[in-house]
């Protein structure tokens, strides 16, 4: 957040402070904090800008397509996310380092107990080859309730995507050095304020932040039509995107790279920037339009079905150690809340070489 305040022009709350305190009365554990510029404006909606007039909206567009310019300026050469260079005077205008990519699904992971790598990109065929290890890792954990049909979808998809052909056609498999740049990983309308006009008032939001090459550079889904929103918005923002084409040459760069982009890309970017759009992406706007582009058929073909038995019983097994042990979470939110603080007043415990009463040790 500070080297976009430093380098670019995109409303960006400025950091006040940040760190690790003791922010709870009754805990001595210590929690992240971070404090910041309180910006005028409320949260874009789905409503505001179907509701809006036409030019009202074009205008926040126009604003919208100024921040990925502004984004598109700023290249590294490398693939991960930003740290300060001088951890003793994060003001000072250093070139950023450059450390393997946070992501919001590998903290998912690392929450849940997997051990996550993190590394840093060179080309886009690293980079998106680090992503498809990500997906490969989200649809093979197992799940609770996932039936045959849904396994079969999401294997499908999966194998798709691992194509090679699928891959060359939208950039995956280039291994020379290319720029790489920053991009927001959740553009949803709500981390977008604006004022009742819809000028973009700031930009929030931006933990896991991270360089991605050109080719996976885009905009959101809600923007490409890629998810349930407005209808039009795609063709709009097409529409502004080409009359700024003039404006810089970053603006030029936006309009031809994402003016020509191969159907295939939009969806199959989304997919990989974020696997947990997989199922829904891919059977609402990749397979309608892939007749003749695929030779996995389904559910016929037999190493799909070996994947997914193989699934399937990986989460039979899973479901019926969660039975065995009564560790189902729906239901026992205030016992499992009971047993967090049994075992935060055990730590504390045991961190003040108190002994421990039987009822402690249960």
């Amino acid at each position: 957040m500070q080297y976009l305040r430093r380098n670019t022009n995109i409303p960006v709350p400025q950091v006040y402070a940040y760190g690790r305190s003791q922010l709870c009365r009754d805990s001595s554990e210590l929690q992240a904090f971070i404090i910041m510029e309180h910006i005028q404006g409320q949260s874009l909606t789905r409503e505001a800008l179907e509701t809006s007039p036409e030019p009202r909206r074009r205008l926040f567009l126009q604003h919208l397509v100024d921040v990925f310019a502004q984004l598109r300026k700023l290249p590294f050469p490398r693939g991960g996310s930003l740290m300060p260079s001088n951890n003793e005077d994060i003001e000072l205008e250093n070139p950023p380092d450059i450390v393997g990519a946070f992501s919001i699904r590998k903290n998912e992971f690392q929450a849940a107990g997997y051990t996550v790598s993190r590394t840093v990109t060179t080309s886009s065929k690293e980079f998106f080859h680090e992503q498809l290890r990500i997906l490969q890792h989200m649809w093979t954990m197992p799940y609770q309730k996932l039936d045959r049909k849904q396994a079969e979808r999401e294997e499908f998809a999966r194998q798709f995507i691992s194509q090679p052909e699928v891959q060359d056609r939208i950039g995956i498999n280039s291994t020379t050095a290319s720029s790489f740049f920053l991009a927001h990983p959740d553009l949803r309308p709500g981390n977008i304020l604006v004022d009742d006009e819809l000028n973009i008032c700031g930009i929030i939001d931006w933990e896991y932040t991270a360089t991605v090459p050109q080719c996976a550079f885009s905009p959101p889904a809600w923007i490409t039509g890629h998810d349930s929103g407005f209808a039009d918005l795609p063709s709009e923002f097409t529409s502004v995107l080409s009359s700024m084409k003039d404006k810089s040459t970053y603006h030029s760069q936006l309009a031809a790279e994402w003016g020509s982009r191969d159907f295939l890309v939009w969806p199959l970017s989304h997919i990989l920037m974020d696997p947990a759009d997989l199922d829904f992406i891919f059977w609402r706007t990749v397979m309608p339009n892939i007749t003749g582009l695929c030779d996995i058929p389904i559910p016929d073909h037999v190493q799909l079905q070996e994947d997914v038995d193989r699934r399937l019983e990986v989460s039979r097994r899973f479901a019926q150690y969660l039975d065995d042990n009564n560790l189902h979470v729906e239901g026992r939110e205030e016992e499992i809340q009971r047993l967090l603080q049994q075992t935060r007043a055990t730590i504390e415990l045991l961190k003040g070489g108190l002994p421990l009463t039987h009822h402690d040790s249960t």
